[in-house]
């Protein structure tokens, strides 16, 4: 009814509008010539490289996969002279109006050397392929397994039926229509930051943000979420423009704001999905199920976003679905690729699972001759 209040619709007196610039390169090292022209220009408040931000802590991942240890491979609120993904950030830019910010964003001098990168989790894990990060041999970022191998290569050994199939559970853009944004501001007297800002939880993000990244009390920042227009989930990780925003309404004593438009949205907010996976049934001639074997690859980017390890670890978990499989194995490798880092999209693994074992059902009712609705009857 027009009767919302967005983040674009808080706009504090006197607020600079700000920039994100970006890499147009998958991978690459960098060098920023120069940006004393980029200041010089009019309306031009603030401008933030990476060496400007090595006081922020890395942007964490919070979360890892039992049994696994994780390395974390670091990411910086500004890539400081490596870019691993199109749209990896290196310089914020603030200004009196969007438009001078964008001029000044532009006027950046910037040496590029592009590096051999990889897209595509298969390709990542195949040999030869150029690694994302040095010191991740094979570009794998973690391995796990359920269930019992032994037990399960057993029941596939006696099947009467095997059916086999590949998927793919590509990978997804939000595209909510509430782009991202934040407006930060600074109170010198309480040295106290407010950030306002589209969420799933506004204490997830100030604990990551305030706490993690910009080594804060708690009590020094709050965070404020108004009205959400779409993209609950992927509104719900700590993002670099949140950390960048606050450093630079300090800088400049004034309000920032950042609002993403629409191709930003597709280089700079964490993406959904993304997984391949090769799925196996064994069935007696009854059509009764004996066992399940999974394979999945799981493509998490260049980084590992906020949450992302943990969401192909619990869709695997749940791969078996409704259905009374005695014994199943599967496997979930995830790899890294120079792609823009992947986290929960909806459900958070649960989709994924719940499209392999269907599809798998659907193929096997399919193949053997049984109506799919009677495969189900007779295995739930």
């Amino acid at each position: 009814r027009g009767a919302g209040r967005y983040v674009a619709d808080y706009a504090p007196e006197d607020t600079g509008h700000a920039i994100v610039v970006r890499s147009p390169h998958a991978h690459a090292r960098f060098r920023i010539a120069n940006l004393a022209r980029a200041k010089a220009m009019p309306g031009v408040r603030a401008v933030l490289a990476g060496t400007d931000t090595t006081h922020l802590g890395l942007m964490p991942c919070v979360v890892g996969v039992p049994g696994q240890r994780m390395i974390v491979p670091p990411c910086p609120v500004l890539a400081i002279d490596a870019v691993h993904h199109v749209g990896d950030a290196v310089a914020f830019v603030v200004a009196d109006t969007l438009d001078q910010a964008r001029d000044a964003a532009e006027a950046i001098a910037i040496d590029w050397e592009p590096l051999p990168h990889i897209v595509g989790a298969e390709a990542a894990l195949a040999d030869g392929a150029p690694r994302v990060w040095p010191d991740r041999p094979g570009n794998l970022a973690f391995e796990v397994s359920f269930g019992d191998r032994k037990a399960t290569e057993a029941a596939f050994a006696k099947a009467a039926q095997v059916v086999s199939l590949k998927l793919v559970n590509q990978r997804l853009v939000t595209n909510y229509l509430d782009t991202r944004g934040v407006v930060a501001e600074y109170d010198a007297a309480r040295d106290h930051y407010t950030l306002t800002l589209g969420s799933q939880g506004s204490h997830a993000i100030r604990d990551v943000i305030g706490v993690q990244v910009m080594g804060l009390a708690p009590e020094q920042m709050r965070v404020v979420t108004p009205d959400v227009g779409g993209g609950f989930g992927t509104k719900l990780f700590a993002y670099r423009e949140y950390a960048l925003a606050a450093v630079a309404a300090k800088a400049t004593g004034k309000p920032v704001t950042w609002v993403a438009d629409r191709t930003e949205h597709f280089l700079g907010d964490t993406h959904g999905r993304d997984n391949i996976t090769t799925a196996r049934l064994a069935l007696d001639r009854d059509g009764r199920f004996l066992a399940l074997d999974v394979d999945t690859i799981a493509d998490m980017g260049a980084y590992l976003s906020t949450y992302a390890p943990y969401i192909p670890y619990i869709g695997a978990a749940m791969l078996p679905g409704v259905y009374d499989i005695a014994v199943c194995f599967i496997r979930v490798r995830a790899a890294y690729t120079n792609t823009v880092p992947v986290d929960a999209y909806r459900g958070a693994g649960r989709p994924e699972a719940s499209y392999v074992i269907e599809r798998l059902v659907d193929a096997a009712a399919r193949e053997i001759g049984i109506a799919p609705d009677e495969m189900r009857r007779r295995n739930f």
